[in-house]
């Protein structure tokens, strides 16, 4: 009994044993090519990905800016387009062949190899199917041979070429569908794309395929450009399309479908100017980048994702989007992302086997909030608009298309940009292309800058509340004093510096501000000097940029305007000629004296770890020295103007607003700019303000509506009270 058991486990570990051995003999001597094959062309690489950029956002957390997927294909020409390389195999090969037999070089063997691409693309346009042609004939039968073992152990090296034997005639065979299929699916993909025609599209992988032969480029760069690189063919692909091309991938060979992120500003036009753009990296982002030390991590040649993982820290992908103008690239270090990588490992038809290999994820940049409300600013450009059409259609002119007008709108407790809102808007085709760039750039000037921060230009009558305050400071005018106007201040030429504004004789500082002495003013620069009117001016934060940097940066906004000081005439510079102040700029001023010369900085960034408090301390005091009743007493002129003086035709009376406007005329008739600064209420102030509409026919008072409508709305839509 014992004996029969052992004889029946013996035969099935024999049955057992020699199945695995005709497997194991099956394998390598019946099946080890294909397998071998198999092997051969199964490719594993680390596959990049960039970082979405971090999100823009208004203080209600309305998005302004953000990354949005899109797919994008790419290509790798080393398996897209094999043509220069399989000449150069095939030379080698037969380069050691006896002399004579094949007196071709690797030139030669390509131009014939372009001769057969040539009748390709003639019978592919004609309908036909290119069928299998010989290539070289009567080939030696050892170089046969050899040809032969070469390609059957690396047949990836040599798409659609195989050996024909025919008793002693060996023939070297082309099968132009495999060895053109690159060309064959950018023209199917062009097609199915419909925006670019095959030759188009092909053009683009032609002209990298050139580059890849200029002896000007160091070899390893070419090298790299063919073997590693995957150069951009088409973005924004149909979703269809990126099925069709993910399930089927061997029917697009050397074609690679990428994830990207591209920028998109959900409320544009509105902000773009401030907010920026993006691009592609440049060159001469590149070289920063490099001077550096930070790298392009996919052109790498890196497999340790150790290492992938210490680099990403101050590594930049291909694909990333850069910021090249506005927020986009001021705050570039903190929005930009972290790439990511993961390991895929794909089959001879390029078919994903297993699952992502070991993954680092792409991390997103950093979200920014910006102190705006989105919906104030959109309100604002349209009472803009409206008022700059009323002053012209009021006077029966034509409405030009270039308006240029700008709101800003702080907040006066927290120092907060509130409000930005600037004519004209940004047209999104001025990007587009250089031609246009340059167009909107000639017939528009300063079209690129955002109005309302970006711009300077005459403040007018808006600067005299600051002269007054400067001049008690300096002790050169007091609050009581009163000063002779006869409409003229020099009489010798009774054409400048004139005042018609108010009856003649003597005039306080009230009356001055409310009715806008010219006379008084001038006479008060003139008393000061220019020396002490730009010195007291700074105290106000003009001529320098006023915006607090972003907390993650030391740096001023480099597109904030700076405006330009008065270099003669104080007399002039005292009723706002001759120099140039920022909307933004003219509004902070309006905010110390609402403020009664507590200094606060401005800030366009949400930062809930610093309290308004605290900003403040980073502000030296003012060393004007001003006391209390000092902007007492140009606040009541600034609230006389909404009641008795330049703006006495308005309802800001109502809101007990304090105000100043400001005319500033050109020779050219019906060509003004009308200004308006102040803050509401007068005691206890909420907000502060600057508005302007440059070269239009109106005054002054002819920006009151929109102030009305923005303390209306403000009031409705944000529960502000500005009446007494």
């Amino acid at each position: 009994m014992q004996r029969s058991r052992i004889i029946f486990l013996a035969l099935v570990f024999l049955a057992f044993a020699t199945v695995i051995g005709l497997r194991l003999y099956r394998l390598q001597y019946v099946e080890w090519r294909q397998y071998s094959v198999k092997a051969a062309t199964m490719h594993r690489s680390v596959l990049y990905s960039p970082g979405p950029r971090g999100e823009i956002s208004d203080r209600h957390g309305v998005t302004l800016s953000r990354s949005i997927p899109e797919i994008r294909v790419t290509f790798l020409l080393s398996e897209l387009e094999p043509v220069r390389w399989v000449a150069r195999r095939i030379e080698s090969i037969l380069s050691s062949a006896p002399d004579g037999l094949y007196p071709w070089d690797e030139d030669e063997f390509y131009d014939s190899l372009e001769q057969v691409r040539s009748r390709f693309r003639m019978q592919i346009a004609q309908g036909l199917t290119p069928l299998e042609i010989p290539w070289l004939k009567r080939i030696d039968p050892a170089t046969g041979a050899r040809i032969d073992r070469i390609i059957r152990r690396r047949p990836e090296n040599y798409p659609g070429v195989r050996i024909q034997k025919s008793g002693d005639v060996m023939t070297l065979l082309l099968d132009p569908m495999k060895l053109f299929a690159g060309e064959m699916a950018v023209r199917r993909l062009a097609m199915e794309d419909q925006r670019w025609t095959p030759d188009e599209l092909w053009a683009r992988v032609s002209s990298v395929y050139r580059k890849v032969g200029e002896d000007s480029i160091p070899m390893a760069t070419r090298d790299w450009m063919f073997r590693r690189k995957r150069h951009l063919l088409l973005t924004g692909l149909d979703p269809d399309l990126v099925i069709e091309i993910t399930l089927n991938p061997e029917k697009w060979p050397g074609l690679y479908l990428e994830e990207v992120q591209n920028r998109e500003q959900p409320l544009q036009p509105l902000l773009s100017k401030l907010l920026g753009r993006t691009g592609v990296v440049t060159k001469e982002k590149k070289q920063q980048w490099e001077k550096n030390e930070e790298f392009i991590i996919d052109h790498l040649r890196l497999k340790d994702l150790r290492t992938i993982q210490t680099l990403r820290k101050v590594a930049h992908h291909s694909a990333d989007q850069v910021g090249r103008s506005g927020l986009e690239g001021y705050l570039e270090e903190s929005l930009r992302g972290t790439p990511g990588a993961q390991i895929r490992t794909v089959d001879a038809r390029r078919r994903p086997i297993g699952g992502p290999g070991e993954l680092i994820e792409a991390t997103r940049g950093e979200n920014v909030q910006l102190t705006i409300d989105a919906e104030l600013s959109q309100a604002g450009i349209e009472w803009l608009s409206d008022a700059f059409e009323t002053n012209f259609m009021s006077q029966g002119l034509s409405v030009p298309d270039y308006k240029r007008a700008a709101l800003v709108v702080l907040d006066v407790k927290s120092g907060e940009v509130l409000g930005l809102s600037s004519l004209p808007q940004l047209d999104p085709t001025a990007y587009k292309s250089a031609d246009q760039y340059e167009k909107f750039s000639e017939n528009y000037p300063n079209y690129f800058l955002d109005f309302s921060i970006g711009h300077s230009i005459d403040p007018g009558s808006t600067f005299k509340p600051i002269v007054a305050l400067v001049g008690f400071s300096e002790g050169v005018l007091l609050p009581e004093e009163k000063i002779r106007c006869e409409g003229v201040f020099d009489p010798s030429n009774p054409r400048s510096n004139t005042c018609r504004n108010h009856p003649y004789g003597e005039i306080g500082i009230e009356e001055a501000i409310s009715k806008s002495c010219n006379v008084y003013f001038n006479e008060v620069g003139n008393r000061l000097g220019l020396e002490r009117l730009i010195s007291g001016g700074r105290q106000f934060g003009l001529w320098e940029r006023v915006l607090l940097p972003h907390p993650g940066s030391s740096e001023y906004l480099s597109f904030e305007g700076a405006g330009v000081e008065p270099n003669k005439n104080p007399v002039g510079s005292a009723i706002g000629r001759g120099f140039e102040l920022t909307p933004l700029q003219i509004a902070n001023a309006a905010l110390l004296i609402a403020r009664r010369g507590d200094r606060i900085p401005i800030s366009l960034f949400m930062d809930p770890e610093a309290l308004a408090t605290e900003r403040s301390l980073k502000i030296p005091e003012s060393p004007l020295g001003l006391q209390t009743r000092h902007y007492d007493v140009v606040i009541k002129g600034m609230k006389q103007a909404a009641i008795s003086g330049t703006a006495r035709k308005s309802r800001l009376k109502n809101w007990n607003a304090a105000v100043k406007t400001g005319t500033v005329k050109f020779k050219k008739a019906n060509n003004r700019h009308a200004w308006m600064m102040g803050f509401a209420p007068a005691e206890d102030p909420e907000i502060a303000f600057a508005v302007v509409l440059q070269h239009q026919p109106g005054s002054g008072a002819s920006t009151v509506p929109v102030v009305e409508q923005l303390l209306e709305w403000l009031e409705i839509h944000r529960g502000r009270r500005f009446g007494s």
